[in-house]
């Protein structure tokens, strides 16, 4: 039955069923020429301004339009409406193509869109459902765009004032691109593809929500490119910075960075943090470090270290030099307890020690002391301080073998207390130049079988020997 209405120039087909349910609902199939009430409508009109053609189903038609693409690049894309442009009905009408020349311009994309309602063609709308069903193969060829919008049971089945087209899912397959879109209960999920400014295909994944990947089975993943970088959290909006919580539960971990045929040139890491605790539980711990240079810088106001080993074997190899400075702005304490004790220092050349003290106490307490020192060539002591005082309270036995010389410059004194046997072999050269005090209190001197008592020694005056 004709349309009176229906005055556009040209032939079509309508086949149309109204309220079929008594309830409103209608179906329609119209080939051929545009419906001249919807040809006079842009695709990217607003629904509540074509809500009188509703019985074509213009009202869903135009939400096809997203509103602010925005194809910058920026960080902050969640959702197409958010965006900054404006409307287009496919993603391709703004892309950037860049020198890519088998495509139209972004003017003659968008005009062509804007003829999706006066082309004609097909065009078909129920309010009701739609099932269609094939039983063997099925091809599709779009010579053109095509673009899918699932909008949802949004709002209410009787009524489509509520309708959001940002609240929704589908693809837009435009320009030889595909996007997904998708937007479930403030769960938005977009993909973009686009052509960028250095020449680069560039795919922007964006999710805002709740997100939650399992996966059970292998998986594998690689990349080879020119820059990876990843970027959780705001530094300048505490808000955005979320806790972050990784557990991994595995029979193996292996780990590489670089190889020897590829080493990293650079590698730097840094860490901010307020707090830091580690725990590592192991059985066995290797670790090995090869590097031409270490520095190491640690900087605290306080440290506290507790080591507490079964058996500890520590070996350190350097080939050139080995400076380590400790600077302590108040008291220094250092406390060793162990069963035994075994220290070895191999020195090739030569070994020097400086010690700048104030004052200098060291106390030494044992069941014995073994102190040997085993030198090819000659040793030197020199100490140089006001006033020295040493006490040696036990049964003291010096053994030299070889030349000894003893120079003494100064005022010395010497007080023995006891039995006192001097044994020298071989020649001995004295030389005291000052003043020398020796004095020997009264002993027992035996002489064979019998004993006499020595008698007090004093010696005062340069002596040479």
């Amino acid at each position: 039955m004709p349309d009176p209405n229906d005055t556009v120039a040209g032939k079509f087909l309508k086949i149309e069923v109204p309220d079929y349910d008594h309830a409103g609902r209608g179906s329609y199939l119209r080939l051929g020429v545009s419906d001249p009430g919807e040809a006079a409508v842009a695709p990217t009109a607003e629904a509540p301004a074509v809500a009188q053609l509703k019985h074509l189903g213009t009202d869903l038609a135009v939400l096809a339009a997203v509103r602010g693409l925005d194809h910058s690049g920026g960080e902050d894309h969640i959702w197409e409406s958010n965006f900054d442009n404006g409307p287009v009905i496919f993603q391709d009408d703004a892309r950037d193509w860049g020198g890519h020349t088998n495509h139209l311009t972004p003017a003659a994309r968008s005009a062509e869109t804007a003829k999706l309602f006066t082309r004609g063609g097909w065009r078909d709308h129920s309010d009701g459902n739609r099932i269609s069903t094939t039983r063997g193969d099925k091809i599709e060829v779009i010579r053109g765009n095509y673009k899918l919008l699932v909008l949802g049971r949004q709002g209410s089945l009787d009524s489509d004032a509520n309708l959001s087209p940002g609240e929704g899912s589908g693809f837009d397959f435009s320009g030889g691109v595909s996007r997904g879109l998708g937007a479930n209960l403030a769960e938005v999920d977009t993909t973009e593809v686009r052509y960028d400014d250095e020449g680069f295909w560039t795919t922007t994944k964006t999710h805002n929500g709740r997100v939650y990947d399992r996966f059970t089975g292998e998986q594998h993943s690689y990349f080879r490119g020119t820059a990876q970088s990843s970027e959780v959290g705001n530094e300048d909006d505490a808000s955005e910075c979320p806790d972050i919580t990784e557990k991994t539960w595995a029979a193996r971990i292996e780990s590489y960075t670089g190889s020897f045929k590829r080493p990293v040139l650079v590698m730097r890491d840094e860490t901010f943090a307020v707090e830091m605790l580690s725990l590592t539980n192991a059985v066995n711990i290797s670790t090995a470090t090869h590097a031409v240079a270490i520095v190491e810088n640690v900087k605290s106001d306080n440290v506290t270290r507790l080591e507490n080993y079964g058996g500890v074997q520590s070996m350190t190899n350097i080939g050139i030099s080995n400076i380590a400075t400790t600077v302590v702005g108040g008291l220094s304490t250092e406390t060793f307890s162990a069963a035994a004790v075994l220290n070895q220092t191999n020195v090739t050349t030569t070994l020097q020690e400086n010690v700048n003290a104030t004052s200098i106490t060291n106390v030494t307490t044992g069941g014995s002391l073994l102190d040997a020192k085993i030198l090819a060539g000659a040793e030197l002591d020199v100490v140089m301080v006001p006033q020295a005082v040493s006490l040696t309270m036990t049964m003291l036995t010096d053994l030299f073998v070889g030349a000894v010389t003893a120079l003494k410059a100064g005022v010395f004194t010497d007080i023995g207390v006891g039995s006192f046997t001097d044994i020298k072999a071989g020649a001995k050269i004295g030389i005291t130049a000052g003043i020398s005090t020796e004095i020997v209190i009264p002993g027992i001197k035996k002489v064979g079988t019998s004993y006499t008592v020595t008698s007090p020694k004093v010696s005062l005056g340069n002596t040479v020997e």
